[in-house]
């Protein structure tokens, strides 16, 4: 697109014109003069052209010459001539070609080439045959022309005037062509946040062990450790979960999950084998297996925004600045050229929202532009899909036994499909033992009155049934509805059936929730469920919350169960505020008869580490309660004691939670890490400051390492480290990476560092005064070439044992040798001064000794020592 800013471009070296200059302030009388000078000018140099009876093509001729021919140009401005088939040139009529000297004025032209008042700071090769412009298909669309209305070859040229909405206006004394575009012609300007830097997600090989353990003394002594082991490689990564326990009742070790899972970023899918649940949709259920699947991932590309965004579309007159705001706050900004433009920004919102588009103009006035969004994010962009393909053997007793699965297979597809912006298609397919069932299902926008949805589904096998389900959502400031309703006939089963919990014959969910005031929400839910062999439920809930002053928030509300008898309850919730991070809240409950009170107070460790407390007191089923806890969060890991009394018994506990890595040939003691993580490496340097975009986060420790939990997956981070607290004496190559670990691995960030082997040495000449600022200087056992700083100091690496520096100045040369030997780590030694003696004059210089012209690297100055 054209660019916002005007650049002067040089013209053609046979431009017989005035120089240009565009005072855009000056008065309307003095373009009126310089318009009758350019006029004067062209007329000299149309006689003087002529009366030389030339022929020929005259490229970048004179404007007078160039404006007068072919197509009768109309004066707009002066200087300035108007294509125009209705009028005659006055500059044709006035001077026609004489006899025997044919004034041609077609030719080629390179101009700079102007759209819509704004330059596009591009030279444009033009054809002008017989008083025609012609201009290359390729040239227009880099123009910004739209590609579709011009012919698909670059080389094909194309006639300005044949094309229909386009006026072309030639400037003879600036050498510019001018084009003023309709809208249907120009691509439309994007407006939107920069796109993200996409880094390729790369890991690193190790082990990470999770752990979550305690120890708990009442009437017992038991403990239990749940662990997470993580083996991690460019190829994948393999964990196991599970509890260690140690109790009168139970003793051993209880395994829950074993998988592997391997990620493709460049299709975005994930391969899983092992322990997994089947992928499902709203209207469908899932199953624990032990077998293999295959999915899209989105998560791998944490940039993409899945579900439609409606674009926004305006146009401006002159370049302009352009605001969005959703509900009155605005969410983004920037400048626009003249022309069409568009705003596709991911909202960050959902449900039914006012967007307003507010164009300003450099005059500051100002065009506002309102239009009704709805965003759902449900559902899929056109063309989008999602899907998950998994087979396997169901498994029993989760979490009570290690090993328990059933001996038939089953397998289940689910997909998802964005149609348009208005539709999004679902189905499902699943089979097992005696079993097929098949459905689909559909996400309808009903434009600003939210999104309807619809499912059907049959099963066969033991028996047939079928199940539909239909639901409605619409959410907005003002307003909120969920609601679904599933239906059941016949012997309906999916997979989840063959784990002995049967499809319900009907479920229905409806929730209203009204905003209101200042931060008050006031909601009203409805849950009913009836399943054979188990007793029916029906729920009518009721909730408001509301601020309590300035730092408060209050939450009542009840409930009740009409399928059962006094099956009801309320409660009621506050929490302050109470400053320097604690929290205070009081709460009460009545359920089935039981009643229960609590007051209490929490304040929880920092991110960056320290104390952490809890106390808390109340009655509960007929019994007081008090408890403590205190924390403390550390980057080794969150370790808590616990004392409480309840009734006449107490009781204590101490937990500890944490991890393990095993990474770099190196062991570290870490926080619990959820997902990926990062192993700063700062080749041994204790107590370097490092920054996770920016904000300091911690130091490494004595063997040069710190670990950066909680990074997320496949999302690319900044990291960096602080060079001004290294030794004087190391040399880091750089001090910021961007990494992108892959999901549940690591990543070691390796900062490289190198010692030097250097010295600040003075130099003086034979009268004691310091060789000059700016002096070359060379190390003849490295050939590096430097120069002198100010005082005569001159920095300079790699040395040996012994040294020689040549230097030479714009009079003469001279040569210095000295000893070296490495001070002690950390500090840069001084030598010197040294009294450089002469041994040349520059006429004695070979040419082959001119390398001292190029310094490779600048010398500090005495300031810059860090002994």
């Amino acid at each position: 697109m054209a660019s916002a800013s005007r650049v002067r471009v040089r013209r053609a070296p046979n431009v017989a014109s005035a120089r240009r200059a565009r005072p855009s302030a000056l008065p309307r009388w003095t373009k009126a003069a310089s318009g009758a000078v350019a006029t004067a000018i062209a007329t000299t140099m149309t006689f003087a052209i002529t009366s030389l009876g030339k022929t020929g093509d005259v490229h970048a001729a004179s404007p007078a010459v160039t404006a007068g021919e072919g197509r009768s140009p109309a004066q707009d401005v002066a200087g300035t001539t108007r294509f125009d088939d209705t009028m005659r040139s006055a500059a044709a009529t006035v001077m026609p070609p004489r006899t025997g000297g044919v004034f041609r004025l077609d030719g080629r032209y390179v101009l700079e080439v102007i759209v819509n008042g704004e330059s596009t700071d591009q030279l444009v090769p033009v054809d002008r045959r017989q008083g025609r412009w012609f201009v290359r298909a390729g040239d227009l669309r880099a123009l910004g022309l739209i590609r579709g209305r011009l012919p698909k070859a670059d080389g094909t040229e194309v006639a300005l005037d044949a094309l229909d909405g386009i006026d072309a206006t030639y400037d003879a004394a600036h050498q510019t062509l001018s084009l003023q575009v309709s809208d249907a012609w120009l691509t439309p300007y994007r407006l939107g946040s920069p796109p993200p830097v996409i880094l390729s997600a790369t890991s690193g090989t190790g082990v990470l062990i999770n752990y979550d353990g305690y120890v708990q003394r009442d009437r017992f002594t038991r403990a239990s450790v749940w662990s997470e082991v993580r083996g991690f490689w460019p190829g994948g990564t393999v964990r196991q979960t599970g509890l260690v326990e140690q109790a009168p009742w139970r003793r051993g070790y209880r395994r829950y999950d074993t998988w592997w899972q391997h990620d493709d970023p460049a299709r975005l899918t994930s391969w899983t084998a092992g322990d997994l649940i089947t992928g499902s949709l709203s209207w469908t259920r899932s199953l624990r297996i032990a077998g293999l699947q295959w999915r899209r991932n989105f998560s791998l590309r944490p940039d993409l925004v899945t579900f439609p965004i409606p674009a926004l579309h305006g146009s401006a007159v002159v370049p302009s600045s352009v605001d969005l705001y959703l509900d009155g706050v605005r969410r983004m900004g920037g400048r626009v050229p003249p022309g069409p433009f568009v705003i596709q920004e991911t909202p960050g919102l959902t449900g039914d929202l006012q967007a307003s588009v507010v164009t300003r103009d450099a005059l500051g006035r100002e065009q506002v532009t309102t239009v009704p969004l709805y965003i759902d994010p449900r559902l899929l962009a056109p063309g989008l899909s999602s899907f998950s393909v998994e087979a396997g053997f169901p498994r029993d007793d989760y979490g009570v036994r290690s090993f328990s699965y059933r001996r038939y297979p089953v397998a289940s597809i689910a997909a998802r499909y964005g149609a348009t912006d208005t539709l999004t298609v679902e189905v499902q397919a699943q089979a097992g033992r005696r079993l097929a069932l098949g459905g689909a299902g559909v996400l309808i926008a009903l434009g600003r009155a939210g999104v309807v949805s619809a499912s059907a589904a049959v099963s066969g096998g033991r028996g047939t049934g079928s199940q539909w389900s239909a639901g409605y959502q619409y959410l907005s400031r003002r307003l909120g509805i969920d609601a679904q309703i599933i239906r059941t006939a016949g012997r309906y089963r999916d997979i989840a059936s063959l784990d002995g919990v049967p499809a319900p014959h009907a479920s229905d969910r409806v929730s209203v929730s009204v905003p209101f005031a200042r931060s008050s929400t006031a909601s009203l839910a409805w849950f009913a469920q009836r399943t054979p062999r188990q007793p029916a439920t029906r729920v009518l809930s009721a909730s408001l919350s509301l601020p309590a002053g300035t730092r408060g928030m209050l939450s009542i509300g009840g409930f009740r169960d009409f399928a059962r008898r006094r099956a009801h309850g309320v409660f009621a919730m506050l929490s302050v505020l109470l400053g320097g991070g604690t929290l205070g809240n009081t709460s009460f409950n009545q359920q089935d008869g039981q009643t229960q009170a609590w007051v209490g107070a929490t304040r929880t460790p920092d991110y960056g580490g320290g104390w952490g407390w809890q106390v808390l007191g109340g009655h509960a089923f007929s019994q007081r309660t008090v408890q403590g806890e205190l924390q403390y969060l550390g980057r080794h890991g969150q370790i808590s004691a616990l004392a409480q009394q309840v009734g006449h018994q107490t009781g204590a506990s101490l937990g500890m939670t944490g991890a393990v890595v095993v990474m770099d040939n190196s062991v570290h003691a870490v926080r619990r890490t959820y997902d990926a993580f990062a192993l700063v490496s700062a080749d041994g340097q204790a107590d370097v400051p490092v920054l996770r975009e920016s904000v300091p986060i911690g130091l490494t420790d004595s063997r040069g390492y710190f670990l950066v939990p909680d990074l997320n997956g496949f999302e690319t981070t900044r990291i960096d480290i602080d060079p001004m607290h290294l030794p004087a004496d190391l040399e880091v190559a750089t001090t910021e990476r961007r990494v992108a670990p892959q999901a549940g691995s690591g990543i070691l960030v390796h900062f490289p560092m190198r010692r030097y082997q250097a010295a600040l040495v003075t130099l003086v000449d034979t009268a004691g005064r310091p060789l000059r600022p700016g002096t070359s200087v060379r190390h003849v056992q490295s050939g590096v070439v430097t120069v002198v700083g100010y005082d005569g100091e001159v920095f300079i690496d790699a040395l040996e044992p012994r040294n020689t520096l040549e230097s030479r100045d714009a009079h003469q040369r001279c040569r210095v040798s000295f000893d070296w030997a490495a001070p002690p780590e950390g500090r840069i030694g001084r030598v010197g001064p040294l009294e450089c003696m002469a041994f040349g004059t520059l006429a004695d210089e070979r040419p082959a000794q001119t390398s001292l012209d190029e310094p490779s690297s600048p010398a500090p100055s005495a300031q810059e020592d860090h002994s």
